[in-house]
């Protein structure tokens, strides 16, 4: 058996923590394939462009190994 001994408050809290795991969700359900897509896409980008995104530490090593 369940007993309510929390009365209107403990239906409160458990309504406000409802209410922000269900805004979180909210929240990250869109924005977590906008954030692959954004990666893929920057990873398509500096693949055929390096010289856009600057030096990255992985070139500088590369070329200096080949420069000795």
């Amino acid at each position: 058996m369940y007993d309510d001994t929390g009365g209107p408050v403990g239906m409160a809290v458990i309504f406000l923590i409802g209410l922000f795991i269900a805004c979180i969700s909210a929240v990250l359900w869109p924005g977590i394939p906008l954030v692959i897509l954004a990666e893929i896409f920057l990873e398509k980008i500096t693949s055929r462009f390096p010289e856009l995104m600057g030096n990255l530490l992985e070139d500088q090593e590369e070329n200096q190994g080949e420069r000795k």
